[in-house]
């Protein structure tokens, strides 16, 4: 079997739309042709959104196909012919191994989806209305000492305050320079962008207890530090990566 990342996915629509429909009608029982006839069309566009396509061949057919934004796996399916023949987790692995990936979401309906992914690392954190969110046990066992590091700036660092000078310079340079820092470093690394979200959920039982400024300012300022220091590391990951292909192929 060969998995590869096509040159030119619009060769690929047709051929990808045709082994979506097949996979779901197999699979997902709870879309009538209605749901079908609605979605198929909206393929081509989540096709060519996708910031990585990878495609698995075997006999020069096309047998199933996974695609991931940032971290994040939007879209994995196996032609109906060809499910249980381990497709699905070798495009996965490969995935994980190219792009880092994290996370991913399933409806509540797809008990064999949630199966697949638990049995391959991953764990629900979220439930979103239909949908439930997971997270590889890699990637939650390692943002446990971020989120700890974080809780550290928010509620113990205050606590060093002695003066109005002090205040000053923790308060508003030390604690949202380390936040910064930390989100930094975790776009940098394998972490989803749920994790700017954790880091304002934690900051935000620590407003009353030190700060006398308006709440929801302060959330927002410590939404833009987390979500512009997570964008700034996720954008020179991507950087190193182009780079790092750059001198392979060379």
């Amino acid at each position: 079997m060969i998995i590869e990342e096509p040159a030119c996915r619009a060769a690929y629509h047709t051929t990808l739309c045709g082994l979506w429909e097949r996979s779901v009608r197999s699979t997902h029982h709870w879309f009538d042709n209605a749901d079908i006839d609605a979605l198929k069309p909206t393929l081509p566009a989540h096709i060519d959104a996708f910031s990585h396509l990878l495609i698995a061949r075997e006999n020069e057919k096309t047998v199933g196909f996974i695609g991931v934004c940032g971290d994040f796996v939007n879209m994995l399916f196996v032609d109906a012919d060809e499910q249980g023949k381990g497709i699905g987790s070798a495009l996965l692995n490969e995935a994980e191994k190219r792009f880092g990936i994290t996370s991913t979401s399933v409806l509540n309906d797809n008990a064999a989806a949630l199966a697949f992914y638990e049995k391959r690392g991953y764990v629900m954190i979220r439930q979103d209305g239909r949908e439930k969110l997971l997270m590889r046990k890699e990637g939650a066992k390692h943002i446990l000492p971020v989120l700890l590091l974080l809780a550290a700036n928010y509620y113990l660092m205050p606590l060093s305050v002695q003066d109005s000078d002090s205040a000053m310079i923790i308060l508003l340079l030390l604690m949202p320079g380390l936040t910064l820092a930390v989100c930094f470093a975790c776009g940098c690394g394998r972490f989803s962008w749920l994790f700017p979200f954790l880091s304002v959920l934690l900051f935000v039982p620590s407003i009353p207890l030190y700060f006398t400024m308006d709440a929801y300012g302060m959330i927002i300022v410590y939404a833009l530090i987390s979500f512009i220091g997570f964008a700034a590391g996720r954008g020179m990951r991507l950087l190193i990566r182009r780079e790092q292909s750059r001198i392979s192929e060379q």
